[in-house]
């Protein structure tokens, strides 16, 4: 009966579901499906979710928010859709289990990507994953230049 907000198994929406609030810390889920109605996750919407392995985030979603997933030691992988036009301010901050992130963004000059997007995580060995013909790219971008390992992405 809330008017401005919804939950579904916990985790908390505004109410029409199109943003992502809160992903409740003390959830110990290892991978979570975001739905596909939600175009904005919030700030600080999975922020130290420790148990997090793996978040699936739909091509709805164009606006990942500031410290979204800080502090998710055990985050190791990420795919981020073409779809996002804006990665906040240390969204994905110390999160020092990540093994690989799969960007999909195709015109990523066009997106918004904060400097410190991806700080104090491991750029010698997190592997970034970018779509065909976008190498140059990602090797001059200020944020993904400082990814060691950047290769790209088999489409299965």
């Amino acid at each position: 009966g809330n008017q401005c907000f919804a939950s579904i198994d916990g985790v908390l929406f505004n109410k029409d579901l199109t943003q992502i609030i809160r992903y409740p810390q003390a959830k110990y889920c290892s991978q979570y499906t975001i739905p596909n109605t939600v175009t904005h996750i919030g700030d600080s919407a999975f922020s130290y979710c420790e148990a997090l392995q793996s978040i699936v985030i739909p091509n709805s979603v164009t606006h990942i928010g500031d410290l979204a997933f800080s502090e998710c030691i055990a985050l190791q992988s990420i795919d981020i859709p073409n779809s996002v036009t804006h990665i906040g301010n240390e969204a994905f901050y110390r999160c020092y289990a990540l093994q690989s992130i799969h960007i999909r963004i195709t015109d990523i000059d066009s997106c918004c990507v904060k400097e410190n997007a991806f700080d104090d995580i491991d750029f010698d060995n997190c592997i970034l994953y970018i779509p065909s013909g976008t190498r140059w790219a990602y090797r001059h971008h200020p944020v993904f230049r400082r990814f060691k390992n950047i290769e790209i992405e088999r489409i299965k």
